[in-house]
């Protein structure tokens, strides 16, 4: 069942509170949820009966539109957040080799201690996900590209040089998600044609209803 924000996480209480620069990292929790929230805009929430399903509506493209992945994808997450699509792709491969890279160390050590009930092993780079890719030899399945900024647009984080090397680091018939939060429509248009390469198919595009989220997914066909 998706969350609804504006009601469900009513009455929350506070666990944690963490300052980082201009940033106020919060948990709160009520009787049936535990969320983060970034100077006050949640980031993630998480059902505390059923830790691996995913509630928001820009994630529901992951479990309806994502195609099959090898029985032990590598699975890259650039922005770890509260953990929530980590928890469900555990779930959902076991097996996975999964690596997650975040440039705060608050917010791994928020996920350890209030968002992985079953001690899930996380590998984790604490760095920027441009200068992973920037130097990583590996690829991967999966990519999911899920990065925020409360203080720019997401076109100065999801640039040119950062879509291509998106496109390096995908196996052939790897697939990459990418979640954005656009002001204008021309910022739509200007991420596809980072994503026209020949090599490079269009699966899902959509704006997620209600929200400012815009949710791609594309795949690497050759």
């Amino acid at each position: 069942m998706l969350v609804d924000l504006k009601n469900s996480l009513a009455d929350g209480h506070l666990l944690a509170l963490q300052v980082e620069n201009d940033i106020r990292w919060q948990v709160m929790e009520n009787n049936t949820y535990r969320w983060l929230t970034l100077n006050h805009t949640v980031q993630t929430v998480m059902d505390k009966q059923d830790t691996t399903s995913l509630l928001f509506p820009h994630q529901q493209p992951l479990v309806s539109h994502l195609p099959a992945l090898p029985p032990n994808p590598k699975v890259l997450e650039i922005g770890l957040g509260g953990g929530s699509q980590f928890r469900f792709l555990k779930q959902l491969y076991p097996a996975a080799k999964y690596k997650v890279v975040e440039p705060s160390q608050i917010v791994i050590e928020l996920f350890q201690q209030y968002f992985n009930p079953s001690n899930l092993a996380l590998h984790c780079a604490l760095e920027m996900g441009q200068n992973y890719l920037s130097h990583t030899q590996q690829t991967y399945d999966l990519i999911l590209s899920d990065i925020y900024s409360h203080q720019s647009s997401s076109m100065n984080l999801l640039t040119q040089d950062y879509c291509q090397l998106l496109i390096e680091k995908l196996a052939i018939k790897g697939v990459v998600f990418i979640n954005l939060m656009p002001e204008t429509k021309f910022e739509i248009a200007l991420l596809m044609a980072n994503f026209s390469a020949k090599c490079m198919k269009l699966l899902y595009s959509d704006k997620i209803s209600g929200y400012r989220n815009h949710v791609m997914l594309y795949q690497k066909i050759s």
